[in-house]
């Protein structure tokens, strides 16, 4: 898991937010389905970029779990435990209780085949509660349902 270790430390030392950071791990194996792999591509950006005003200050790190399968490269859904076992895996766990899973209606949701989750943090790199400058609708609040 040498990899995942390197990707969550560049996720979690990425900076305040000001400028656009991208990563990307994968593809690797599925723990799930040996025919699938993953891809997990991480962003992180001020929350502003997600309002329509100035917005709050901080800062949102959005996780993508994509399936494809391992001989075509056609995308397909990764079930939702082993998306949110990958995304507790890259997340810092002082993160992991304000974590969002992005159902299909919310806005920077990338279809059926892709978990989306959005984790908003302070200047500080606090995990907290998301901006009331965010629309609600189509978050999840991780611990609020679980997958098990």
């Amino acid at each position: 898991m040498a990899p995942l270790a390197g990707f969550r430390e560049a996720v979690v030392n990425a900076g305040d937010g000001r400028a656009r950071h991208t990563w990307r791990l994968g593809p690797v194996p599925s723990m799930e389905n040996g025919f699938i792999q993953v891809t997990i591509v991480a962003d992180l950006m001020g929350v502003a970029w997600l309002t329509s005003g100035r917005g709050p200050d901080g800062m949102t790190v959005t996780v993508l779990v994509v399936g494809h399968r391992a001989d075509t490269g056609i995308r397909v859904a990764v079930t939702t435990a082993e998306s949110d076992a990958w995304l507790l895996a890259l997340l810092d766990r002082k993160w992991n209780a304000l974590a969002y899973r992005l159902v299909e209606t919310a806005k920077g949701g990338h279809g059926p085949s892709a978990a989306t989750y959005r984790l908003f943090l302070d200047q500080q790199q606090h995990a907290i509660a998301r901006p009331d400058e965010i629309p609600e609708d189509g978050y999840r609040l991780m611990q609020d349902h679980p997958t098990r």
